[in-house]
């Protein structure tokens, strides 16, 4: 039997409300916010959600959108950062980027694999003004796999960095942005 903890805590610092959704579940739940070692902070006056996973001993994680891919955990829409640390398996899959349209942050950092999927954007239907980040940050990847097209269409408007990242192969076009400010 599994037992599901809820926490929830109003808060007011310097004047921004906040409520913190922390669970503790197994590895896989439909929302990614119920992942065992993931919490949801909401700041209330902009109600965009600050999601931070730091992974348990060989957790994998699947990110992506539950119509698409069934055995992935789906972050709320309103996100506005994804923090996702010490995993041994990451996976980010098509579309994510469409699904969190004022996403503005992703960083991975302390992971043994980290595959990212084509087309983390895809600008084919999407609503005017998405597709456009302010920064991924891939750190400490003993193992990145970045497939075709992972990147295409996507707009990042402050900094791509990668550091300390092992990559077997870079396949063709799997760095193709539609814009990088700052790529390093």
């Amino acid at each position: 039997m599994e037992t599901v903890l809820v926490i929830l805590v109003m808060s007011v610092v310097g004047g921004c409300g906040a409520v913190e959704i922390e669970q503790s579940t197994s590895t896989f739940s439909p929302s990614l916010c119920l992942v065992s070692g993931c919490s949801c902070l909401e700041n209330m006056p902009t109600a965009l959600v600050d999601v931070i996973c730091s992974c348990q001993h060989k957790q994998v994680l699947k990110i992506g959108h539950l119509l698409e891919v069934s055995d992935s955990s789906q972050p709320p829409p309103n996100t506005g950062s994804l923090l996702v640390e010490n995993c041994h398996h990451v996976e980010l899959y098509s579309r994510l980027v469409n699904k969190m349209k004022n996403i503005q942050n992703i960083t991975i950092r302390n992971s043994h694999t980290v595959v990212i999927h084509p087309k983390l954007y895809e600008a084919k239907d999407a609503a005017p003004g998405t597709g456009s980040v302010h920064s991924i940050e891939l750190t400490n990847i003993h193992r990145l796999q970045v497939k075709r097209y992972s990147f295409k269409d996507l707009e990042v408007t402050g900094r791509f960095y990668l550091g300390e990242v092992s990559m077997a192969s870079v396949v063709s076009m799997a760095f193709d942005f539609q814009f990088v400010k700052e790529f390093s």
